[in-house]
């Protein structure tokens, strides 16, 4: 619940820049108060499918471990298999889901179907499957951890700290380093992960918003992507 209402926050404020630029001061604000408050019951409703499906995927891990039977096993599989698809599917579709309940702020349902119509209308899905900021946010965590644990050991080469004498420490701090430099990165990737879905979602709403506030990116988005705008 934490993250999406994390994302809904973000959300608002990068709909609120898009649709109205520079015309509202602290946006950031205002959306915290929609997340926390009017949208915080479809934030905690669209947790919970979450977690049904997570919970289902508990029981046939814990059928499958207690299962004898080779073609049960296999059945089971399958089952899991499945299940763990459409549990990878609902997490990245709520994504965009949630955007949209930061933008209209209506209920999580309602909000997922027009969502989802606008994307599938405006041709949105194209600019989804083309992004490539998934893998480059991994890449950039991926280095920055190990910038972070290549510090760690370079501190523990020259400091000597007492507690590593004898080397035995070393791998645990440089472990450490890389989870923490890996784990703020991710915080920060949090708001461009965010920004860019809320910017799809906004795009398939009102792409003349992107041409009354930015002429130029909204030629090149025409240029690349033309049935994004059609209608406008």
């Amino acid at each position: 619940v934490i993250t999406y209402v994390t994302h809904v926050t973000l959300a608002g404020l990068f709909a609120t820049v898009y649709f109205l630029n520079d015309g509202i001061r602290h946006p950031i604000w205002g959306g915290a108060k929609r997340a926390l408050t009017t949208s915080f019951g479809s934030i905690c409703f669209g947790a919970l499918l979450i977690a049904i499906i997570n919970l289902v995927r508990y029981f046939l891990q814990i059928a499958r471990a207690n299962v004898d039977n080779a073609c049960m096993s296999f059945f089971i599989c399958i089952i899991q298999c499945i299940v763990n698809c459409a549990a990878g599917l609902f997490e990245w579709f709520n994504y965009y889901a949630f955007s949209g309940v930061a933008i209209y702020g209506k209920a999580f349902v309602p909000t997922a179907r027009r969502t989802w119509t606008l994307v599938k209308d405006r041709g949105i899905q194209a600019m989804i499957n083309d992004n490539i900021i998934g893998n480059v946010l991994f890449m950039g965590g991926l280095l920055v951890g190990v910038l972070c644990g290549l510090l760690g050991y370079i501190y523990l080469i020259v400091a000597q700290p007492a507690y590593n004498q004898n080397g035995n420490m070393t791998p645990v701090v440089v472990m450490m380093c890389f989870l923490v430099g890996a784990s703020m990165f991710s915080s920060i990737s949090t708001v461009i992960s965010s920004g860019v879905a809320t910017t799809f979602v906004c795009l398939a709403e009102d792409p003349d918003a992107l041409r009354r506030s930015k002429p130029e990116l909204y030629e090149k988005m025409r240029e690349t992507w033309p049935r994004i705008v059609q209608g406008v």
